[in-house]
């Protein structure tokens, strides 16, 4: 049975339901109700004998979700009208069309209406929702594992009564003074958008070499696993590709965009994971690190041997292995040998019959060649499990 809530306009009082049915003080029925572009309730009554409709009547009303998550109808002092979770044996739906939301009173009805509102994410990743200057808040979290920005959250009365809130659009990543900052750009109905800034990291999944967005509420750890295509230049430029995201209608929820940040090896050898650390303004290496998952190799560029690093991607045709030349030169000096990377200008000591072996004397290929301080000209011919 469908719930309903009472209103009155110019001392005419109807009966409302969540059918979108409107009775009069008889029960019975004159009409149906719907929404328009500015939230009031709108009841229209049947045709007239010509055919034509009557003028609508229009109502003001107020929007908004209470403490538990619960969206509700006010009148304009405040006074609700109507708990949509209220009824314990239907289960409301909230969905979003471009940023409006959408509201079935009964998930297993036709019956919907759409409230336009602006959305708002606060420092502690709530969910706010303002109608007509009136602001409400939603506690859930912001979490997916296939890039999409995707808000959930439960019915704190009835756990299992749970919600996702999709926005569609684009993420968008700045860096400032050697620190990633992540947004979204959301898709209004009227064609403009909006964007979320958003306050948590940006980090790199390990094993997976994906990006995520990270953030901790409630002493827990939450986030949105990005989606991607990882690249490293050989000057350290880390580049991220996104894969668009679509509904299963097609409509496009995530598009294509790709993140660019300029890094600088950081460590003082050659294994484990590649750490990364983001370039301040004054391209000098800051404090916030990215770590990419995979080994050490020796590698042969256009022009010299290089330290490389192998790393893999799961992608949609299967496991994609890369390996990547990390810009420098090998000095050798005092019979101790070393690597001066291109950027940054950290220098790191390699071991001599372990990490690297070399031989008297040029080698045919000139890209394997080095020359020590006193112009002695000798040959790699092994480097971090690579033999030449």
């Amino acid at each position: 049975m469908a719930s309903s809530f009472n209103l009155s306009n110019n001392n005419n009082q109807f009966s409302l339901d969540t059918e979108g049915n409107v009775n009069d003080t008889n029960g019975q029925k004159i009409g149906v109700w719907h929404t328009d572009h500015q939230n009031n309730l709108v009841i229209q009554k049947p045709a007239n004998a010509d055919g034509t409709l009557p003028p609508p009547i229009v109502i003001p009303a107020k929007w908004g979700f209470n403490p538990n998550n619960q969206f509700c109808l006010q009148q304009a002092n405040g006074t609700v009208l109507l708990n949509f979770n209220a009824d314990e044996t239907v289960i409301p739906e909230y969905e979003l069309r471009n940023a409006l939301l959408r509201v079935r009173p009964d998930m297993t009805k036709d019956f919907q209406f759409f409230i336009n509102g602006d959305w708002n994410m606060t420092p502690d990743h709530l969910l706010q929702f303002t109608v007509n200057g009136a602001t409400s808040t939603i506690d859930g979290v912001l979490a997916d594992t296939k890039s999409r920005f995707i808000y959930n959250f439960r019915d704190k009365t009835r756990p299992f009564v749970s919600s996702r809130l999709t926005f569609s659009g684009a993420w968008q990543q700045q860096t400032v003074d050697g620190v990633p900052k992540l947004s979204f750009t959301y898709n209004l109905a009227d064609g403009s958008t909006k964007t979320f800034a958003l306050p948590g990291d940006l980090v790199i999944s390990k094993g997976s070499n994906q990006f995520k967005y990270s953030y901790n509420k409630n002493d827990r750890s939450f986030g949105v696993s990005l989606l991607g295509f990882l690249k490293i230049s050989e000057n350290l430029i880390i580049s991220y590709t996104l894969d668009k995201q679509s509904s299963q209608n097609g409509d496009e929820l995530v598009s294509t965009t790709t993140f660019t940040m300029q890094a600088a090896f950081v460590g003082k050898q050659f294994e484990g994971d590649l750490n990364l650390a983001l370039v301040r303004d004054d391209n000098t290496p800051g404090n916030y690190t990215l770590a990419v998952t995979g080994e050490y190799t020796g590698v042969v560029g256009d022009t010299k041997v290089m330290i490389g690093f192998r790393f893999s991607q799961i992608r949609a045709n299967g496991k994609v292995t890369r390996t990547v030349g990390i810009g420098g030169s090998f000095i050798l000096k005092n019979g101790q040998i070393s690597y001066l990377l291109d950027v940054g200008q950290n220098t790191i000591s390699l071991t001599l019959g372990v990490e690297i072996r070399l031989k008297n004397g040029a080698a045919v290929d000139s890209k394997l060649n080095i020359t020590s301080e006193n112009g002695e000209v000798q040959s790699i011919n092994f480097l971090l499990g690579v033999s030449f």
